[in-house]
């Protein structure tokens, strides 16, 4: 895949396709896709295979394996965050994102947040404004973007909060981001619905014009022949 600047904007483009376009900022935060979004950022999103279920009255994300879909340990409370889409959605398969800085030690969380899960840092890189780390959560890796001065050390055991409300939700088999497909949709239908309001004060305005015409006929005629002139020459 290839980026390609346009002003402030950016074309990102796969194989001859245009996948999206927009500001940086725009494709990093709402990306169409599955490609997008790991095309821009770094580090890369965590993206995690599973299927959305519902566990005691409670929304969960079941990870699984990519290839079969078989069960992980990788178990994630939704919480309340995007309840109306997951909760109309339990069964289907995706792909679940979160970008690196929406990943969060649990004591630095808001209680906003759903239950943490538990996992053993593996790695820790010092990038100046952040440190970047990567944990182990059952059997997956997860990087998250940590402050500069946080103390995280290999091999220590830290709770991870997941801040679902910037959650990415892509289609397993697609790849297309719901929510921004979502977007998309509710945005052609305003724009549908201003199309239509702009077409029937148009189609007003025309037959106020039909009814103001003989008005004005009249107005016309009655200037060239002002009343007063009517059966002078007699």
């Amino acid at each position: 895949g290839v980026g390609v600047l346009l002003g402030d904007r950016v074309a990102v483009i796969r194989k001859g396709a245009l996948q999206q376009v927009g500001t940086p900022r725009e494709i990093y935060e709402r990306p169409a896709n599955r490609f997008v979004a790991a095309f821009l950022g770094t580090p890369a999103m965590n993206l995690f295979h599973g299927t959305i279920a519902q566990r005691e009255g409670r929304l969960v994300f079941l990870g699984a394996e990519p290839d079969d879909l078989v069960p992980t340990r990788f178990q994630l409370e939704l919480g309340g965050a995007h309840a109306d889409w997951f909760g109309t959605n339990v069964g289907r398969k995706i792909l679940l994102g979160f970008r690196a800085e929406h990943v969060l030690l649990a004591d630095a969380t808001a209680p906003r947040h759903p239950k943490p899960l538990l996992g053993t840092v593996k790695s820790t890189a010092f990038m100046g404004v952040a440190t970047i780390s990567q944990v182990e959560v059952g059997e997956r890796l997860v990087t998250l973007r940590a402050a500069p001065d946080a103390p995280l050390q290999p091999g220590q055991t830290v709770e991870l909060a997941f801040d679902v409300i910037h959650a990415h939700v892509f289609d397993a088999a697609t790849g297309a981001e719901f929510f921004e497909l979502n977007r998309q949709n509710s945005l052609r239908l305003t724009q549908l619905l201003l199309k239509l309001q702009l077409r029937e004060r148009d189609r007003i305005q025309n037959v106020e014009n039909r009814i103001d015409l003989p008005a004005t006929l009249i107005e016309k005629a009655e200037a060239s022949h002002p009343v007063g002139d009517f059966g002078s020459e007699a």
